[in-house]
Formats: structure tokens, C-alpha cells, sequence
């Protein structure tokens, strides 16, 4: 297998989970400064230019999201058993983080990104309110265990944690301690630390 990445990307997601579980794949890093990404032989793995894309024998995957869930499978340690009602539970968690989550830290970020005048506030608002109502959310799942999904580290928590940690980095997490320890526990784990590297 081969992941086509680059640190600066949501590649981080399935790299940290080929760390956690030592599934042998090359990293291929995607030059985006020369606009590797958007050159026709990029474009034929992944149609919209964007990184990142697992290479499994002649099939090119797509979405981070996807690469990760596919790979957590085919490792088999980290995720719950198929059929199994925490493996329902493990599939909220993995939808919610793209569906619920991502989205309001995206348009606070997307403000953030522009010239200070030319900002929205009532933007960087809504998408403050709708992000923060998910750390409450996920607060409340996260009281009193370690992990999302029957107390034991899985992919989930990879997909949660990275958006979160991305949030953090934007001071969006103030006031959500809960969150804060959550997010320590998997920046902490050697894999984490390897993916980062």
C-alpha cells in the first residue's frame, strides 16, 4: 500500500492509525508547493486534486475518513466487532466528527484565513456556537472513560481527536477540560507522536 499524504493535510488521520498498528504502507509526501496535487497524473488517485489517497493494489481510496475506517479493518484492532452494537456506536462517532463536528471549525477557520477586515464575525459566531455545542456533546460522552467507544482506544477517537486538536489550535477549546484531557491522552501515545514526525 502506498498513503500519498502531506503533514500539512487531513493525511494525519490515517498515518496516525498505520502508526498505531504497524500495517506496513510507504508514505509518499505530496508536494504542494510545486502543485503536485493538482497535476492530470495526481488527478487520476484522487479526482479532485486534494490529499489524501491510500493505494491498495490497483484501487485508489479516497477521503480520510474512508482511508481510515478501511484501514482500522483491515488491521482489526481498532475497531469493534461488525454487527456488534458498539461497532453502531463506533460508526456515530466516525459520521459525527466529518458531519457534526468538522464543519463549524472549517468556517471559523475559513474566516481566520482572511485579512482581518474582510472577516465575518457573525460567521466566526455561528461557527464558534455550533463547534462549541458539539465539545458539550462529546464532554458528556467522555465523562468518567478514557475513550469514545466502550472505554478502549479505536479509530474513532483518532478522527475525533484530530479535529479537535486542529480546534485547539485555534483556542476554540477553552473552557472544556474534559476536552482538554481527551485530547492530551492521544497527542501522549507514541503513535501519535510517530505520525507527527
Amino acid at each position: 500500500m502506498q498513503l500519498y499524504s502531506n503533514k500539512s493535510s487531513r493525511g494525519t488521520r490515517p498515518r496516525w492509525l498505520l502508526e498505531e498498528t504497524g500495517l506496513p504502507c510507504e508514505i509518499v509526501n505530496v508536494d504542494f508547493a510545486t502543485g503536485e496535487h493538482k497535476s492530470d497524473a495526481y488527478r487520476k488517485l484522487h479526482p479532485h486534486g486534494s490529499v489524501p489517497v491510500l493505494v491498495d493494489g490497483t484501487t485508489a481510496i479516497f477521503e480520510s475518513a474512508a482511508i481510515t475506517l478501511y484501514l482500522a479493518d483491515k488491521a482489526g484492532n481498532l475497531a469493534p466487532p461488525v454487527g456488534s452494537v458498539s461497532r453502531g456506536l463506533y460508526y456515530q462517532w466516525c459520521v459525527w466528527t466529518m458531519a457534526t463536528l468538522e464543519p463549524g471549525v472549517i468556517q471559523v477557520f475559513l474566516q481566520g484565513r482572511k485579512p482581518e477586515a474582510e472577516r465575518d464575525a457573525t460567521a466566526i459566531a455561528e461557527g464558534t456556537a455550533r463547534y462549541h455545542e458539539c465539545l458539550r456533546v462529546l464532554s458528556e460522552a467522555l465523562e468518567g472513560r478514557e475513550w469514545l467507544v466502550d472505554n478502549t482506544f479505536s479509530a474513532a477517537d483518532i478522527l475525533v481527536i484530530s479535529v479537535v486538536a486542529w480546534a485547539g489550535a485555534m483556542k476554540l477549546n477553552e473552557g472544556f477540560p474534559v476536552i482538554a484531557d481527551y485530547v492530551a491522552r492521544g497527542k501522549a501515545r507514541p503513535a501519535f507522536l510517530r505520525a507527527r514526525a
